[in-house]
């Protein structure tokens, strides 16, 4: 078949968004042809609905006075706010898909790459779409997961066949479910040919909220790459000449700090909402994990993690940065002997060659079910922002997973290799429709 594939984050610095949208799109790729590929800013867009205007003149309007920072100045905010809205509707994008569609295609006048979108939509046979961790449902739709349905909507239109690949189901830690979110995704998902969702927490949130939508569990298209980065002993013994054929010659250089045993620490998709503490909690954790004797490495898998950056700074540690190139990243986690963070993709990324790793929370399930998936004996996660105790006890568990030496990384990297297995199995299902 033809394929339209929708998000393809080649284009993020996110390592987990470029790292599964490669995956999946080199497994659809051994028997499709992807005559098109819908990246991230398409999809980011806020799709503006001016009067009075034209469409380009209140855009640019709206890039100067509806940002955060403008909307935090007092008086000068809401003056911002009361201009944009009096000229049009700055975020557009809502729960009705036919008007969504309108927009979209309005914005296609003006703006080349959307236009080519749904061009590509018309000539393509299906869409195979990358949901990836979109499918939460928070009180504030994501804008990015509402253009995804309107996609769906315009797809269904006209015909083509409609793969929701990859995904994750879940209710925002904060806010709950969004219901009116959550009945229009069920709505739009009842009428594609499959929805293919990543770990088991996700598929029972489907089976309880859509039962009546054809789903499948396959885990995430990163297990896919597990051959490409294990070792025959699975990191056992560390060899830094490994990790030199990942950065040679690479704009981003591999820290001295990484030639020699290291523990890597990364940050957590909920630390954002945590800023004024998480500063101060990361820097008490790398001083206390240095006390297990090994170098630090901190890294900044996408720029909610830009944190480490003062972090690094201030403790005297490397950082890998997050435009580092992906085969590099995962690289750097695949051979640090432990691996601390409350991320789901860059948990996938270390397994892959046996790194076992502590976990901190996330904005989801996911890094208690990324531990199910990897037959972790007693799942559970520390705190996002962890006291002194959790601290203390991060850096105890971390010890214990050291000691454990080669026999646990062994366990990890085959647990990770059948998952991969069960991923290509994808392959099957989109071939059975």
């Amino acid at each position: 078949m033809k394929i339209l594939y929708v998000r393809e984050n080649v284009d993020k610095p996110n390592w987990g968004a470029r790292a599964t949208s490669m995956a999946l799109r080199q497994l659809i790729e051994q028997d499709h042809e992807v005559i098109g590929a819908v990246r991230s800013g398409p999809m980011g867009r806020w799709y503006r609905d001016a009067k009075g205007l034209p469409l380009p003149a209140y855009e640019q309007l709206c890039s100067l006075l509806d940002r955060q920072k403008v909307s935090n100045i007092p008086f000068v905010g809401s003056l911002a706010a009361g201009i944009t809205t009096a000229l049009g509707t700055p975020r557009a994008m809502t729960h009705d898909l036919e008007r969504n569609a309108a927009l979209v295609r309005r914005a296609a006048v003006y703006h080349p790459e959307i236009a080519t979108v749904l061009a590509d939509l018309d000539r393509c046979d299906a869409l195979m779409m990358n949901l990836e961790g979109d499918g939460i449902f928070p009180t504030q739709p994501r804008r990015h997961f509402l253009f995804f349905l309107t996609l769906i909507h315009l797809a269904r239109i006209a015909g083509k066949q409609i793969y929701v690949l990859n995904g994750m189901l879940s209710a925002d830690p904060r806010s709950g479910i969004n219901t009116e979110t959550l009945a229009l995704a069920r709505q739009m998902f009842e009428g594609i040919d499959l929805l293919a969702l990543r770990e088991p927490v996700s598929k029972r949130f489907q089976e309880t909220h859509m039962p009546a939508v054809k789903s499948v569990m396959r885990p995430d298209a990163v297990f896919t790459w597990q051959h490409m980065f294990a070792d025959a002993d699975h990191g056992t013994r560390f060899r830094p000449s490994v990790l030199w054929t990942y950065f040679d010659k690479s704009a981003v250089p591999l820290p001295d700090q990484a030639t020699r045993p290291y523990v890597a620490i990364g940050g957590s998709s909920a630390a954002i909402w945590q800023l004024p503490t998480v500063g101060e909690t990361y820097r008490n954790l790398v001083n206390a994990v240095k006390r297990l004797g090994l170098n630090v490495v901190l890294v900044e898998s996408c720029h909610g993690d830009g944190f480490l950056r003062n972090v690094a700074r201030e403790t005297g540690v490397a950082l890998i940065p997050a435009e580092t190139p992906i085969a590099a990243s995962i690289a750097i986690l695949a051979h640090a002997r432990l691996f601390i963070s409350g991320r789901w993709h860059p948990s996938i990324m270390a397994s892959l060659n046996g790194t076992p790793s502590v976990f901190m929370g996330s904005n989801s399930h996911k890094t208690l079910t990324i531990q199910q998936q990897l037959e972790y004996p007693d799942p559970h996660e520390f705190a996002v922002t962890p006291s002194g105790g959790e601290i203390a006890a991060i850096v105890d568990e971390g010890a214990e997973l050291l000691n454990a030496g080669g026999e646990l990384r062994e366990r990890i990297a085959t647990v990770a290799q059948r998952l991969g297995i069960e991923a290509a199995a994808l392959r099957g299902d989109l071939a059975a429709g």
